[in-house]
This record gives structure tokens, C-alpha cells and sequence, in this order.
């Protein structure tokens, strides 16, 4: 609990009050996405791109502080993301970044290190 405490002051402390990119702005890449993956063939694999480009970078810079299994691999890792966003839309007016997060550090949470 402590370090997640921690994490989350850090984040916090060291993020803009601008972002670039919105979870709106993530749910069209991340449709065109969900379609590849279903072979459907009027998919907009650009915008497909865009959402799996933009997630594993989230991902790739959070793993640090993630205990993510290691047999996860990207497809599981972007469905997952994909599911948290589909199924929080209130939270789609904030920052893409810290909806990712949020994805990951419910889905990739470490042992809590207090024994109380």
C-alpha cells in the first residue's frame, strides 16, 4: 500500500495539467484496433496502429512499478486495456496516460508489502 501511495504521488507531482490525448480521443483508435483483431475488413489499420502504438508505450514506461506475469504478452495486454476503457466511460475526459495506467495497475498489481 505504501508504494502504491508513493506511485501515485509521484505521477501526480510529475504530470502537466495539459495532456496531449484524451481517453475520447483513444476510443476510436482503439475501436478500429478491437476490429483487427476481429479480421473485420473495413478496419482503419492506421488508427488501429495508433491505439496499440500509443498503450504499449503507456505500458512500456509504467512496467517498471507493474508485476506484470511474464508469459502476458501484447495482444493480452492491449485487450485488457481495451476492456477497463469500454467499461468506464465516465472517465473518458481524462488524460489517455492515466486511464492506461489505471488499466494496468488494476490488472498488474503488486503484493502488498505491509503484513498488518
Amino acid at each position: 500500500m505504501k508504494n502504491m501511495i508513493l506511485l501515485s504521488l509521484f505521477f501526480t507531482v510529475f504530470s502537466a495539467n495539459a495532456y496531449f490525448y484524451s481517453g475520447n480521443d483513444l476510443r476510436e483508435p482503439m475501436r478500429q484496433y478491437l476490429k483487427a483483431e476481429a479480421n473485420d475488413k473495413d478496419t482503419d489499420y492506421l488508427k488501429a496502429f495508433e491505439y496499440a502504438g500509443y498503450a504499449i508505450g503507456v505500458y512500456d514506461s509504467t512496467a517498471p512499478f507493474l508485476c506484470t506475469p511474464s508469459k502476458v504478452n501484447r495482444n493480452q495486454i492491449l485487450a485488457m486495456i481495451a476492456k477497463y476503457l469500454n467499461s468506464n466511460p465516465e472517465d473518458w475526459h481524462l488524460p489517455a496516460r492515466t486511464l492506461i495506467q489505471s488499466s494496468l495497475f488494476e490488472s498488474f498489481p503488486c503484493p502488498s508489502e505491509d503484513k498488518n
